[in-house]
């Protein structure tokens, strides 16, 4: 599943609001810091440190319930020191059931796609035997997945947008910034 969207910064909060508040999903950092653990939101207070949410970069999280079967995986990735300021390692999250949310940044009057999206088992499948990962897709939830990821596609599509673009959902705060004429990413009007 993908589902692409338009969204600034009190956009985003409302989202991961809905999330803490209406959901037993759990968010992480998708890669750490070099030389830090993965963190894990649990209140919104928790993203203050992340709320310059539209510039500098995206924001990439993963979503997981304990009812998708299968627990969340963090790998300790080795980075090259002579590229990454000295830094040794990082950690990714891993999970082929994991539900990914990205947020777009605002850079130079421009604002890119914020997006939700994850496998299903049978795009999970082709992923099996790729790399030294020790997963099945039998080991995932599929169904408590799919049915996490409908419900926050419908808080963002039915109660948090406010115009359809193209395929595109554009959030309230997002249309603010169109109508100060912020470009959003691939959408002319």
């Amino acid at each position: 599943m993908n589902y692409d969207f338009f969204a600034n910064k009190e956009d985003k909060i409302e989202i991961i609001e809905f999330i803490l508040k209406n959901t037993d999903l759990r968010i992480f950092d998708s890669y750490s810091e070099p030389e830090s653990e993965i963190k894990e939101y649990k209140t919104i207070e928790d993203f203050n440190s992340k709320l310059n949410i539209e510039t500098e970069i995206d924001l990439h999280f993963q979503l997981w319930n304990k009812n998708f079967g299968r627990d969340i995986e963090f790998e300790r990735i080795e980075l090259n020191p002579k590229y990454c300021n000295g830094k040794k390692y990082r950690f990714a999250t891993r999970g082929f059931g994991l539900i990914q949310l990205y947020f777009g940044k605002l850079e130079k009057n421009v604002l890119s796609k914020s997006h939700i999206g994850h496998f299903n088992e049978k795009g999970a499948k082709k992923w099996e035997n790729i790399g030294n990962r020790n997963e099945q897709t039998e080991d995932w939830n599929w169904i408590e997945i799919a049915k996490n990821s409908r419900k926050l596609q419908y808080e963002i599509s039915k109660k948090l947008a406010v115009k359809k673009v193209n395929s595109y959902e554009i959030l309230k705060g997002a249309e603010s910034l169109q109508k100060k004429k912020v470009t959003l990413w691939g959408i002319s009007e």
